[in-house]
């Protein structure tokens, strides 16, 4: 069965993608690069007046180490978690930073979806039914995992309930 006729014949009941919060975009990125090499130079440039050259050189892997932690954050921030509800699965697609997709389904007639509070620790959100559970947004804050698990709990809820048929 095709996704097209599939989705016909079990439409969702949820869908959502999630990805990582990052609050710094490319122009955030370029403005920070700018003051920190800004500053270096200027402290290098100072320092290589005085003699101590060899400052210079380790600003400059200050400046690379700096940079290439951002690089790896931006592209950690590619990763998200696509999740979509029927009335008969649930399926939990994580895409990692290089586009490879890993696929969970678990069927949701019995699907229970949970927040483990931990102290000093962020929440855990599982999903689980006949002893397979799977962690949602993992990379998500304590905020937006409350979220989620509200959205997802009612979407169950609704589904479970379903259309009241009066005749």
């Amino acid at each position: 069965m095709s996704d097209a006729t599939r989705q016909m014949t079990d439409p969702a009941v949820f869908d959502a993608v999630v990805y990582p919060h990052r609050s710094l975009g490319p122009r955030g990125f370029a403005i920070v690069m700018t003051v920190f090499c800004t500053g270096a130079l200027l402290i290098g440039g100072a320092a290589y007046l005085m003699g101590a050259w060899p400052v210079v050189g380790f600003l400059g892997l200050d400046i690379l180490a700096v940079w290439l932690f951002f690089k790896l954050n931006f592209r950690d921030a590619k990763r998200y978690e696509a999740i979509h509800l029927t009335r008969s699965t649930f399926t939990l697609t994580r895409v990692d930073p290089a586009g490879h997709a890993a696929e969970t389904t678990l069927p949701s007639q019995w699907l229970r979806v949970s927040m483990e509070h931990v102290k000093r620790r962020t929440a855990r959100l599982t999903a689980s039914t006949h002893g397979r559970t799977v962690e949602i947004g993992w990379f998500l804050g304590p905020d937006e995992k409350q979220s989620l698990y509200d959205a997802l709990r009612s979407a169950l809820s609704g589904m479970r309930d379903g259309p009241v048929n009066r005749t």
